[in-house]
């Protein structure tokens, strides 16, 4: 599942639901954190297939899903959630980003209507593709296309890092932790690999998030084969240098 805020006391869960399909809840959580309640509204966004949605906001009360759907392929929809989360309603507007496979989609906004997605594509290589979203939902075709590993790219994380600059953390060859920088243009026409890489763990990086921490560190939680999970600090110099902090006092287990 993945969860985003509305408005006031308003939140949306978008997830997997019974026989796979695609749903999207909302609900309320009061801002002392006590009493969280269903609002009885729900949406089935896909009643095929819905896994590892990715949910963003686009404009006024449009959001877009960023999913895996039938057959496997990426698929992208616009829905509309009122304010209150009362209204729950797709808006028509979809496209098929991947057809062959579009596994753990990670959805950002890069400038304007132009947003990348991230995700394991065919022969679970890792891919960035750029696609527009207008105001209102309407989705456009797919803009530009990267393989930034074509080897593996499992569970890709996206953020933005500085001007053109993004890092993506997955889990590439041989499941190892990797952290590489790309380069996105603002009308999402050309992608580039920067040249900067760092395997952040050699033994295992497992569905890693990367959040910004401040200046050029970053902070990326990820879990091992163990299923233990870890905490380690990197730095982005600039796009083409990328380095671990010090072992001992960035790697914890959590």
């Amino acid at each position: 599942p993945d969860i985003i805020h509305i408005s006031g006391n308003v939140y949306a869960i978008a997830y997997r639901g019974p026989d796979d399909d695609g749903w999207l809840k909302t609900v309320t959580i009061s801002d002392d954190g006590l009493t969280l309640a269903l609002t009885g509204s729900s949406l089935e966004f896909d009643p095929e297939n819905g896994d590892d949605p990715d949910i963003i906001h686009i404009s006024g009360n449009v959001y877009a899903i960023a999913y895996r759907g039938p057959d496997y392929d990426g698929w992208l929809k616009t829905v509309t959630i009122s304010d209150d989360g009362a209204t729950l309603a797709l808006t028509g507007s979809s496209l098929e980003f991947d057809p062959e496979n579009g596994d753990d989609p990670d959805i950002i906004h890069i400038a304007g209507n132009v947003y990348a997605i991230a995700y394991r594509g065919p022969d679970t290589d890792g891919w960035l593709k750029t696609v527009s979203i207008a105001d209102d939902g309407t989705i456009g075709t797919v803009i530009g296309t990267l393989e930034f590993d074509p080897e593996w790219g499992i569970a890709p994380d996206i953020i933005y890092i500085s001007g053109n600059v993004y890092a993506i953390a997955y889990n590439g060859p041989v499941n190892d932790g990797w952290l590489k920088t790309v380069s996105i243009a603002d009308d999402g026409l050309t992608l580039t690999l920067t040249g900067g890489s760092l395997e952040f763990d050699p033994r295992a990086g497992l569905r890693p998030k990367i959040i910004h921490i401040a200046g050029n560190i970053y902070a990326i939680a990820y879990r091992d084969y163990a299923i233990h999970g870890w905490l380690k600090t990197v730095a982005i110099v600039t796009s083409e240098v990328l380095r671990n902090k010090a072992y001992a006092l960035s790697r914890e287990e959590l």
